[in-house]
């Protein structure tokens, strides 16, 4: 079933665009990575250049543990920002250069991605477990806050969040919706339980820029078991520990599924599309404190076979994709649908290529929608990152570097841990790794630092030394990787520094 009305309220200046039977997703000026995928529409994409992922310029040990599926963020002038589950929220330089760090303490531990505005300012859901000594027996409950902190690491404000039965999971992405002044406002979703968690309700929640509730609205209630209280690992729990692989986590576990809001080309990014994840995909207009609040727009119904299990993608011709168990759906303007099939399911949301591509992560390895399986065998819950010529996938023992035009493999680093957090693409080309307790920098490509123009290009079959620098916050060079004497000379390849 396809929602209703899809076609006029989404999209309105920019008509349907079929090429080859793919999407078509325009390239958007290099603005950061300032949310979770990249954008407010979880693409994944970065519009830069990159170099393959051969050789850190720094890796980071001393800075906490971070939990599943976050990522970092980082500025449009560079800025890297991490929130940790010691509760530290730490600002980086584009080299790793440490900024400022502020500790919330009193047991607050940050397990989202945060997000940064476009003016600098930063935005942080933290939350912790508390014992609830309020009648006859000792209950659980989960406290969340937001915070804001000025360009520069000032607090701006500190608020707590709705309390609501046992409490909200608050593990979901930050994302940015624009109100009808174009006013930049933060939105999430939080999932409360009540009774133990035998029922449970998923809310909708924005605010703005000084920590003021602009509107809130009840998405979907559902029945059934999700966890307990004693734990902020309520949702989706996957197991992808192997016996031949001692480096594969012994867990994975998901963050609370975030929400997509269309972004640029002329989309109107004031529409907030979520997945309740109990059987339905909704829209909803924003409207501001002062007028409705949200407003919701319609609702795709999905049957207990196929739900949508990853968070919605909302590519540049507005069309609205996800995961499903063996495809990923694409939700199309005139109110059709279309799949895509895949071999392995993941509740990561796919990445969407500039040439309108969609790629695929799960425990079978990188593959495109559509396509063949992939041909690597790894294991990845996270989404896949694209810049202008390559694709960056976390997988559970390395980093992978592909090919864009082809997906060819160019390039590896062990990864040690690998698999369990997005890597995250800066304005000037850095790509950024994290794992459970590391940050990987890698270096830009150096046309994009020179300001040459060079067109994509990448190296094909190209293999690199294990490893990589360890110990605290270093900028020693880690062993470099080695690609084969044949392929240095293909057209359009730019070897990274040290090659």
């Amino acid at each position: 079933m396809a929602f209703s009305g899809w076609s006029n309220s989404l999209r309105q200046l920019v008509p349907l665009v079929m090429i080859g039977g793919a999407l078509w997703a325009q390239s958007a000026g290099a603005d950061g990575w300032p949310v979770a995928h990249g954008n407010p529409a979880n693409t994944s994409y970065q519009n830069v250049l990159t170099a393959p992922a051969v050789s850190p310029i720094r890796v980071m040990s001393d800075l906490g543990t971070f939990a599943d599926g976050i990522s970092p963020i980082v500025s449009a002038e560079g800025n890297v920002f991490l929130g940790d589950r010691e509760g530290n929220v730490i600002a980086l330089r584009a080299d790793g250069t440490r900024w400022w760090n502020h500790q919330l303490g009193s047991g607050w531990s940050v397990r989202s991605t945060p997000a940064v505005n476009s003016r600098g300012e930063l935005f942080v859901l933290a939350s912790r477990i508390v014992n609830d000594h309020r009648g006859t027996v000792e209950t659980k409950r989960i406290e969340s806050l937001l915070l804001g902190f000025a360009d520069g690491g000032a607090l701006l404000f500190q608020v707590p969040l709705p309390a609501r039965g046992l409490g909200g999971i608050s593990t979901a992405p930050l994302n940015i919706v624009r109100d009808p002044a174009n006013a930049e406002v933060v939105v999430f979703p939080m999932r409360y339980a009540f009774s133990q968690g035998y029922y449970h309700e998923l809310w909708l929640l924005a605010y703005n820029r000084f920590g003021v509730v602009e509107a809130e609205v009840k998405v979907g209630a559902e029945h059934g078991t999700i966890g307990s209280a004693s734990s902020l690992d309520w949702g989706h729990d996957f197991s992808i520990a192997s016996p031949d692989d001692p480096n594969a986590p012994e867990e994975y576990q998901s963050p609370l599924l975030g929400a997509a809001v269309p972004h640029g080309n002329g989309l109107d990014s004031s529409v907030v599309v979520v997945n309740d994840d109990m059987g339905s995909v909704a829209r909803y207009r924003f409207s501001g404190r002062f007028a409705q609040g949200f407003t919701e727009i319609d609702r795709w119904k999905q049957g207990e076979k196929y739900p949508a299990i990853s968070a919605p993608v909302v590519a540049n011709n507005g069309v609205v994709l996800f995961n499903r168990p063996g495809d990923v759906l694409i939700l199309q303007n005139d109110g059709t649908s279309v799949r895509r099939k895949v071999h392995y399911e993941s509740d990561a949301p796919p990445a969407v290529l500039p040439n309108g591509r969609i790629i695929h992560t799960s425990q079978g390895g990188l593959e495109e929608a559509g396509g063949a399986p992939g041909p690597e065998n790894t294991r990845s819950y996270v989404s896949p990152t694209a810049s202008r010529n390559y694709l960056y996938a976390s997988e559970n023992y390395r980093l992978a570097t592909f090919r864009i035009e082809d997906l060819a493999l160019v390039a590896t680093y062990d990864l040690e841990y690998g698999g369990r957090q997005q890597p995250a693409i800066g304005p000037l080309g850095h790509v950024y790794a994290l794992t459970f307790n590391k940050l990987h920098i890698f270096p830009p490509n150096p046309s994009v630092a020179t300001g040459t123009n060079i067109g994509p290009g990448g190296v094909a079959g190209a293999t690199t030394a294990p490893g990589g620098s360890e110990g605290s916050s270093t900028s020693k060079p880690p062993r470099v990787g080695t690609f084969n004497p044949a392929i240095l000379t293909q057209p359009g390849f730019t070897p990274v520094p040290g090659n």
